[in-house]
């Protein structure tokens, strides 16, 4: 009587016990390479919380800088326009020249299309003729950046 009371306690505890096959976590294919390719740090973040960071981010908000083709060295008042995902978002726009220069016009807030329009000066120094950047930072409510975009112009003598 004994050993059948063991013999069904052992069953007991047995059954009780994940299969190793069963007891793999389940990944997803991606966490999957990263797991074989050596760059989930172990002791970090769980698998888990690292597909709710991705997921965060495919909800990141978007925004275009319309081109503004090329400008004239010294043209004052030009328009650039950007279009944001939500209303009274705030633009910064940075302007940096072939030279090296940099000039940041006043921020502007996003009207009621979802659009900045900004204005800035061009250099007329000779040496910021080329290529030039135009980089656009959005902010939220809080002035926490939520986006940017850049695009490339030629600034001409």
């Amino acid at each position: 009587m004994r050993k059948l009371l063991a013999l069904a306690v052992a069953l007991l505890v047995a059954s009780s016990m994940p299969a190793p096959a069963l007891a793999a976590p389940a990944v997803d294919a991606a966490a999957a390479v990263q797991l074989r390719a050596g760059s989930v740090d172990l002791a970090g973040p769980s698998i888990l919380e690292a597909k709710k960071k991705r997921k965060k981010k495919a909800g990141a908000e978007s925004a275009t800088l319309d081109d503004f083709g090329s400008v004239k060295r010294g043209k004052r008042d030009v328009r650039v326009t950007a279009t944001v995902a939500k209303v009274g978002r705030t633009c910064e726009l940075k302007i940096k020249y072939a030279n090296g220069d940099a000039d940041t016009p006043d921020a502007v807030t996003a009207d009621a299309n979802k659009v900045c329009a900004l204005t800035f000066d061009v250099s007329d120094e000779r040496d910021a003729v080329g290529k030039a950047k135009a980089e656009l930072t959005v902010k939220d409510g809080k002035g926490k950046k939520v986006t940017s975009v850049s695009r490339t112009f030629t600034v001409k003598s």
